[in-house]
């Protein structure tokens, strides 16, 4: 592990021996798996340590301070960001990382299980299939996101799973957030809600770009029918076509 990155974990409150052990062999087993099936265009080490740890733990903040938020979904983890980092820093929170492509869910698992990681699965499933199990619903508190823009259209996704007085936490960069209007449309349509700006340090901006996190707060759920998931459902498979197109 560089200087550069032990001043930043420093910076966000991560500085414990026990934890930077735990990342460096994390950082260890990822670029492993990744050398064998593609996890990540990123395939070294600095670019994995400011890109991808650096970037998956400026969540850690607000997440630590927050003591509500103790059952979290990351919605499309990929190779487990930032869904594994979070857990090895968040040991008293519960975790499930959750990814449609069974290759890198496969990988997850073995990290999990190399790193001892007791607070932590990963399930392979699309969103739209995992969440037709009524036992999930309401069961999570928080629901993450560092791979997709389209805010509206995961928190329609997730909107079943999430516990009313929950959030979602989005990993955005600026040029992502023309979409806040269309997601802060989706959302007041479903729920009361509150939104909030959490910048990433001033200090990491000049390497990592305009980054923020995105929280939507949902303070009450308006409907919470089966026939609402189901229109809700509808409504993001017709919005992502429409946002597919406008994008070529």
């Amino acid at each position: 592990m560089s200087s550069d990155l032990n001043n930043w974990l420093a910076e966000l409150n991560l500085g414990r021996p026990e934890l930077l052990h735990k990342l460096v062999q994390f950082q260890t087993l990822f670029l492993h798996h990744n050398s064998q099936i593609n996890l990540s265009a990123i395939r070294d080490r600095e670019g994995f340590e400011r890109y991808h740890l650096l970037d998956s733990l400026c969540a850690y903040p607000f997440l630590s301070s927050s003591s509500g938020y103790r059952t979290i979904l990351d919605m499309g983890t990929g190779g487990g960001l930032p869904g594994l980092p979070l857990a090895l820093a968040l040991p008293d929170r519960n975790f499930v990382l959750l990814d449609a492509t069974e290759k890198k869910i496969l990988r997850v698992k073995a990290m999990i299980h190399e790193l001892q990681v007791e607070n932590a699965v990963a399930e392979y499933a699309r969103v739209e299939s995992w969440r037709q199990k009524a036992s999930r619903h309401n069961q999570f508190d928080l629901l993450v996101s560092r791979a997709m823009s389209e805010m509206d259209l995961l928190f329609e996704l997730g909107y079943p799973l999430l516990k009313e007085g929950g959030a979602f936490l989005f990993y955005q960069t600026a040029d992502h957030l023309q979409r806040l209007s269309i997601l802060e449309a989706v959302a007041g349509k479903y729920s009361d809600y509150k939104l909030e700006n959490i910048p990433y340090p001033a200090s990491f901006q000049h390497f990592l770009g305009n980054r923020t996190l995105i929280l939507l707060h949902v303070i009450k759920k308006k409907a919470f029918t089966e026939r609402t998931y189901a229109a809700m459902a509808k409504d993001s498979q017709v919005r992502h076509l429409i946002f597919k197109k406008a994008k070529k």
